[in-house]
């Protein structure tokens, strides 16, 4: 499928029904992140391939809930233009060390539960740097790829400069 844009390739790839979906058979990768004090052993992510067809990849993370929550310093994956779609939990995402949302957005649910940030869209270039702070009840979120001058789609967590480092392993 031909895609003009990474734009385009979100809104396709958003307007699927989930029963389309045919993740490539990888494995669920399982990431140690080391953060920050309040994180001080590492937080635990997991990463699932939804949807690969290079250069274009989508990929879901999930926080999982600490005690302390979680912080990921800026940094930037420099292989790597994403739209970054919030599915829940409670994510401040920053750029450039600005955060994105405000603490009334991110405390905002909705009548049927849901989240009120659910499906919104964060534009993220491979220049930019970017970093999160994850709250105690973690979170999630799809990462919508474009991989950039013929890198082969691998995961945005093993194409990162900058802080913490990233260890990945499969359970």
């Amino acid at each position: 499928m031909t895609f003009r844009n990474l734009a385009d390739f979100a809104r396709w790839f958003l307007a699927q029904p989930f029963s389309s979906l045919r993740p490539p058979q990888v494995p669920v990768s399982y990431y140690e992140l080391a953060t920050d004090e309040g994180a001080a052993k590492g937080a635990a992510v997991t990463g699932v391939v939804l949807y690969r067809c290079p250069p274009y990849q989508v990929e879901m993370f999930s926080v999982h809930a600490t005690e302390h929550g979680a912080s990921f310093p800026e940094h930037r994956h420099p292989d790597v233009d994403s739209i970054e779609c919030f599915l829940s939990g409670d994510i401040a995402f920053t750029i450039a060390g600005k955060r994105v949302a405000t603490d009334d957005q991110l405390e905002q649910v909705q009548a049927d539960g849901s989240h009120a940030l659910s499906g919104a869209l964060l534009r993220v270039r491979s220049r930019d740097w970017h970093g999160a702070r994850v709250g105690p009840q973690g979170g999630s979120f799809l990462s919508l790829q474009r991989w950039r001058d013929g890198v082969k789609p691998t995961s945005v967590a093993l194409n990162w400069i900058g802080p913490p480092h990233v260890s990945a392993r499969h359970e």
